[in-house]
């Protein structure tokens, strides 16, 4: 039964991978357009930017096809990426453990210990498995309440909540009615709201030199390049390559 669980997940997670695959193709065209409105027929890209049509081309009739004929065959291999998030098994599957797996060589030593090359491979690692952390949390969570499952040295507790009026206008007239009149505060509507109300323009006009926005901590986050611009760079280097390789042979 377990083996045939398996089987089924990684039927699904190929089949995700196929239709990842046929989407990318055909979303190319859409990323690579020059018109962000609206995407451009085949001949008038190929008219407007030969360089990226034949590179488009290139890539979806030799890598992206021979990963689908393999991941329809059930064959080749799995690498573990930020797109297997979106999929249904992720957190069963091996090509996740065996990407995460490379941190234990580190044995949980103190950052201050790690080269600036291993710190950058640590940091490719934890927001994965602080989701993968978090979900098995929230898993546990749901056995407990809602199925009454038994966790050792976990019970369950009730969570922090916020008191509230039932209904606002019988607290006033009890209050009124037992000699307390002191009980409503005044208070500025919040700035989106005010600005709303006001407009924009006249919300900057009137009160501008009475507005600040506070520093904050910064965090880091991870800069992710876009397909448009990965095409983009790979074009440019094909483009380089070719004319370094046409002047070697005028050269000759």
């Amino acid at each position: 039964m377990r083996i045939m669980n398996d089987l089924d997940l990684k039927l699904k997670e190929l089949g995700n991978m196929i239709e990842q695959i046929q989407e990318t193709v055909q979303s190319f065209n859409v990323l690579l357009s020059n018109n962000k409105d609206e995407a451009l027929s085949a001949d008038e890209q190929s008219q407007r930017n030969p360089i990226k049509n034949k590179a488009i081309h290139v890539l979806g009739n030799t890598k992206l096809k021979q990963k689908a004929e393999l991941a329809f065959a059930g064959k080749g291999t799995i690498c573990y990426d930020p797109w297997c998030q979106f999929s249904a098994c992720n957190a069963v599957l091996p090509a996740r453990y065996d990407y995460h797996y490379k941190l234990t060589r580190f044995q949980l030593w103190s950052p201050n210990l790690l080269t600036n090359i291993e710190v950058i491979e640590v940091l490719e690692h934890i927001d994965d498995l602080n989701r993968w952390a978090h979900k098995g949390k929230d898993h546990a969570a749901d056995l407990a309440i809602n199925h009454d499952k038994q966790w050792p040295s976990y019970k369950i507790a009730e969570g922090r909540s916020i008191r509230h009026y039932k209904n606002e206008a019988a607290v006033v007239k009890i209050a009124e009615a037992n000699s307390y009149h002191n009980i409503y505060k005044k208070k500025l509507l919040p700035i989106t709201k005010l600005e709303k109300q006001l407009s924009k323009k006249k919300f900057t006009e009137l009160f501008s030199q009475e507005i600040i926005k506070p520093t904050v901590k910064p965090t880091l986050v991870q800069v992710l390049i876009s397909a448009r611009v990965l095409v983009n760079q790979t074009s440019r280097i094909n483009l380089r390559r070719k004319n370094n390789m046409s002047q070697q042979t005028k050269v000759v």
